[in-house]
């Protein structure tokens, strides 16, 4: 037996880990639905036909090579363009990398980020990955309280609270998995204020943007003005494309505060 690295042994899946439960259930001759994965592509809802057809002709012309390592130009100028149309953002191509799904964009934002010790505050509950990465790379997952009570609204007052020298990212999930909140106009700006005046780097996930049943949604880009903020979402749920793993992840820095020197996210605290 070979030891997995000390890395490794901390890495954990919630939604996926309970599979192993799962299958002895059906091996056990139970039938079970899984819904602790969000694929509705499984149950029955289709990816839609202009989606496939366009696939389809691509393959059949030849587009079957590597591709731009941050993704095809076209996508970028059509995510930059969508975000900024629909969610109020401000950026270009050049701020948009593609990931192989959401959750390579979390991994690839907390590698940028963290190091030993660096702590990130995220919602209590939250998407797994989160707590995952942030521990993989050395960092301390600090959860802050969301309030049942109040439709999963966040604790202003806990998450002020927890932060520290050491909070080097806050992480906003809206609409909220797993619980489904989404946060009012008033309550991101009220998070966006405890990041710009301790500043801190904020990063939204907003994968559920586009499946909203009642009620408004508010992007975290169209409030960010004051702090950088990096952007998480994809394909995979408003346009049933799970399997297709295709994500994506942007910069908005209205202020140029890292680029103007060249700084990474670490040394902007400091």
């Amino acid at each position: 037996m070979f030891p997995a690295s000390i890395r490794g042994q901390g890495v954990e899946y919630a939604i996926r880990d309970i599979m192993v439960e799962a299958e002895r259930v059906q091996r056990s001759g139970k039938q079970l639905i899984q819904l602790n994965i969000g694929d509705p592509v499984k149950y029955g809802f289709e990816t839609p036909i202009h989606i496939r057809e366009a696939l389809t002709r691509a393959m059949n012309s030849g587009l079957n090579y590597y591709s731009a390592s941050e993704g095809i130009r076209e996508l970028r100028e059509a995510v930059a363009e969508k975000e900024n149309r629909v969610n109020g953002a401000q950026i270009e191509l050049t701020d948009v990398v593609v990931t192989s799904g959401i959750s390579e964009g979390i991994m690839f934002a907390m590698g940028a980020i963290i190091n030993p010790g660096d702590e990130v505050l995220m919602p209590d509950p939250c998407y797994p990955p989160y707590l995952t990465y942030a521990k993989f790379f050395g960092g301390k997952a600090v959860a802050y309280r969301t309030i049942e009570a109040k439709d999963w609204a966040p604790d202003l007052a806990d998450l002020e609270s927890k932060i520290t020298s050491r909070t080097k990212l806050l992480v906003i999930v809206n609409p909220n998995n797993p619980c489904g909140s989404v946060y009012s106009k008033e309550q991101i700006s009220n998070i966006l204020g405890l990041a710009a005046t301790h500043r801190i780097p904020v990063a939204a996930d907003e994968i559920y943007d586009r499946i909203i049943f009642d009620g408004a949604f508010t992007s975290v880009a169209s409030l960010a003005k004051d702090v950088p903020l990096i952007g998480l979402n994809g394909f995979s749920k408003a346009y049933l494309m799970t399997g297709w793993r295709l994500g994506y992840v942007y910069l908005q820095d209205p202020r140029g505060e890292l680029r103007k020197f060249g700084m990474p996210f670490r040394e902007w605290r400091g």
